[in-house]
């Protein structure tokens, strides 16, 4: 395993013919020293697939051992300016899970590579590898001075969704100095889940900028602790914060706010207008208690289920058929009896 021999085997594998590119590979693997890995990363841009599939075959097989420093190849795969052999760092990653408990650690010190894709690479490997254990070397991210990993840091305590990083993100979300920061604070908040960040939700929708992102959290955990504030919220001229206000009334189900709600029909967004509308109807709909109509809701999700269930593009009613669905350009029946007049209206 020598400097000479190592250059041959490289320009054997890039050169071919492909028996001979495999059997570089196989030698390779036999070496299994961290000299293996620029030419293995370079085979995994190889123009033919077998001598690709090869290469990843023996990364794998090196993942699972003791010989060579993975976590080093892994890096050397997601810095990769090919598309195709940062993505075959995925597969590599998946063979290394069994090894998690001794690899994770060896790859958090490249958390704070100056490379963004890198970073959120290794975060989709790190995060199922060591959950609530990285808590501890990602919030150190919350204080950097670059606002880039503030942000990748915070993204990354979403994802892990663990209650400890709570206090963490809420302090980002107050006193961050970068607007996207503290959004991406609020929904990493709402991705934990934890009623106790509630109050303090509420009092960030008095922050310009944060209305949506408050919002759309409380919305997600189903608190109505913002009706007091939702009617100016409506009144907001910011387009975007109106169409939340709807979303969030819609969701708690505050139908006292109906006249507030009247007044957003003649919006001059059109989108508002539309939702405005929805959420009125919906609202009439419930006060009026129909089985018949209870029924047809029940029937109507039924279909609806089916159909995307079998990943169809339509569902299709016709009195006097069945109900039909639309796959790949192809009719399929998905009921056996008939759909009446009356029963196609109702739906």
């Amino acid at each position: 395993p020598t400097a000479r021999v190592l250059a041959a085997l490289e320009a054997r594998l890039m050169r071919g013919p492909v028996r001979a590119s495999v059997a570089a590979l196989q030698t390779l693997q036999e070496i299994a020293t961290d000299d293996v890995i620029p030419p293995l990363v370079a085979a995994l841009a190889h123009r033919r697939l077998a001598v690709r599939s090869e290469a990843v075959k023996v990364l794998k097989q090196l993942a699972g051992s003791t010989h060579i420093d993975i976590a080093r190849a892994v890096l050397w795969l997601l810095r990769s300016r090919n598309s195709d052999v940062r993505r075959m760092a995925s597969e590599v990653l998946s063979a290394m899970r069994a090894n998690a408990p001794a690899l994770w650690p060896r790859l958090v010190g490249f958390i704070r590579d100056e490379d963004w894709w890198v970073r959120e690479r290794l975060a989709d490997a790190l995060i199922p590898m060591a959950g609530a254990q990285l808590i501890p070397h990602l919030v150190p991210l919350l204080d950097d001075a670059n606002a880039g990993l503030r942000r990748f840091g915070t993204a990354a305590l979403g994802r892990v969704g663990d209650v400890a990083a709570l206090g963490a993100l809420l302090v980002r979300a107050r006193d961050d100095d970068d607007w996207l920061v503290r959004e991406e604070a609020v929904r990493a908040i709402g991705k934990i889940g934890d009623a106790r960040a509630v109050p303090y939700l509420v009092k960030l929708l008095a922050t310009p900028g944060l209305e949506v992102a408050c919002l759309d959290v409380l919305s997600a955990l189903k608190r109505d602790d913002a009706r007091a504030e939702i009617a100016a919220l409506l009144a907001r001229p910011e387009r975007d914060v109106r169409m939340a206000a709807l979303r969030y009334v819609a969701v708690i189900d505050a139908r006292e706010m109906a006249s507030e709600l009247a007044l957003r029909l003649s919006d001059p967004d059109a989108d508002v207008a539309r939702l405005a509308g929805v959420t009125l109807r919906q609202w009439e709909y419930r006060g009026n208690s129909d089985p018949e109509l209870e029924e047809a809701d029940r029937v109507l999700a039924q279909l609806l289920r089916q159909v995307v269930k079998n990943d169809a593009s339509d569902l299709i009613l016709i009195s006097g058929q069945p109900a039909f669905m639309k796959k790949n350009g192809k009719i399929e029946r998905i009921t056996s009896r008939d759909l009446s007049a009356e029963n196609v209206y109702d739906l």
